[in-house]
């Protein structure tokens, strides 16, 4: 029988979390079936591992089958291209409303960082930052370098 854990289980014992105790998430979209990683090895980290409940697990599937969708549309360079590009970009859109919704949940449990899309890998300056009260401020974060893509990391904070 397939579970919701089984929709974001890593696939291979390669791209699983080995570190002893998880200390932290990241939700970002590494072109592998879980959005959830390990904030100190990068890996997979199994939803049953860190004790999420189907309902979290199946919210997490749902919001991350959407945002793997625009990031394959963005990818294949086609023309639905620049409308992916638009959603993934717009901090106040859909997909980035409701991943910030997913990782400050999933901070009441441990600390989680979303990583926000952007698509020039050069890019220096200002990101939106998620304060403490929800509302976004312009403050410089950190920019990681993500195969041709580059990620804005936001702590979520409860």
């Amino acid at each position: 029988m397939f579970t919701s854990y089984d929709k974001l289980r890593p696939f291979t014992e390669v791209e699983a979390c080995e570190c002893k105790t998880v200390l932290g998430l990241l939700l970002v979209d590494l072109l592998t079936n879980n959005p959830i990683h390990c904030a100190v090895c990068r890996r997979e980290v199994d939803p049953e591992r860190i004790s999420l409940s189907s309902d979290e697990t199946e919210a997490i599937a749902s919001w991350f089958s959407a945002s793997n969708a625009l990031y394959h549309l963005w990818l294949h360079s086609g023309e639905y291209e620049n409308y992916a590009k638009g959603r993934l970009l717009d901090p106040n859109g859909q997909i980035n409303t409701t991943g910030i919704e997913i990782a400050r949940s999933l901070s009441a449990k441990l600390p989680t960082q979303l990583w926000f899309f952007i698509s020039e890998v050069n890019w220096i300056g200002s990101s939106h930052f998620l304060a403490k009260n929800g509302k976004w401020s312009n403050r410089i974060r950190s920019l990681r370098s993500l195969r041709s893509t580059a990620s804005l990391t936001w702590r979520v904070k409860n």
